[in-house]
């Protein structure tokens, strides 16, 4: 139930994402995660929740409790906070995965983005794509901040080199 709101939390699907979580919470699922997940689903909506997010991270530090209140901070237009907490969110990964630090480096390098600072915000993605090839959010991101910062044809020569990649991996196209 909790992997199924996530699921649909992604989908924007977010009332079934809710009614899920209530169902989870039911059959005794750990309080902490459906919040977790509830304070997400609730920022989506538009709620205000900087209060929750704040005890969350107190509560739990962790890489998404951070990034969670980094991204309520720069949606309030905070963004010194925000970068404060995507930095010490990446000091906070106890795995070796290297999924959830590539999308911190992604949503890191979005922040930047946002408020304009287009080199910063490709170092991030480059960060990201270096970490973790695969991942496609940082293959576009970065292609992106390139394209923008004049270097097309680095960003053409970089999706190229992924098309060709995926294109000869065994049953790509099957």
């Amino acid at each position: 139930l909790l992997l199924r709101a996530r699921i649909k939390q992604s989908l924007h699907a977010f009332e079934e994402a809710l009614a899920d979580l209530a169902r989870a919470q039911q059959n005794g699922a750990r309080s902490e995660r459906v919040a977790a997940l509830r304070v997400g689903i609730e920022t989506a909506l538009g709620k205000d929740v900087l209060d929750k997010l704040k005890s969350e991270a107190q509560r739990n530090p962790g890489l998404y409790s951070y990034a969670d209140l980094a991204a309520a901070y720069l949606d309030r237009g905070h963004f010194a906070e925000a970068d404060h907490l995507y930095t010490q969110a990446q000091f906070l990964y106890q795995d070796t995965s290297p999924t959830p630090l590539t999308w911190l480096h992604v949503q890191h390098g979005i922040a930047y983005l946002r408020y304009g600072n287009l080199e910063r915000a490709h170092d991030f993605f480059t960060a990201a794509y270096e970490r973790f090839p695969d991942y496609y959010l940082a293959l576009e991101h970065l292609a992106l901040t390139k394209t923008v910062l004049g270097r097309a044809q680095e960003a053409l020569v970089l999706l190229l080199y992924q098309e060709d990649r995926f294109a000869s991996s065994p049953g790509f196209y099957s």
